[in-house]
């Protein structure tokens, strides 16, 4: 991802809007786990990991292709809400 592209977490529709941050464009919607709450980015701007609070789980996202590219579950996820890298 480069650094004119906002993630926007959409926590009714649990989604992930790329929005151009320059002109406000979107660029495309995912669809992710149920309600994403955070979102942490890796230094080098290339994975995202949103932390999907109703879904109990965490989205992996290439923001380059701006896909998800997996799905950590874990059975001691409840809710889960704060994320950092």
């Amino acid at each position: 991802m480069t650094t004119d592209k906002l993630l926007v977490l959409n926590k009714d529709e649990a989604s992930v809007s790329f929005i151009e941050a320059t002109g406000g464009r979107c660029l495309h919607v995912l669809t992710v786990g149920a309600h994403p709450h955070e979102v942490a980015i890796t230094p080098d701007h290339r994975t995202a990991y949103v932390s999907n609070a109703g879904g109990n789980s965490v989205s992996v996202i290439d923001t380059v292709s701006m896909e998800e590219t997996g799905r950590i579950e874990h059975d001691e996820f409840q809710f889960p809400h704060d994320i950092k890298i």
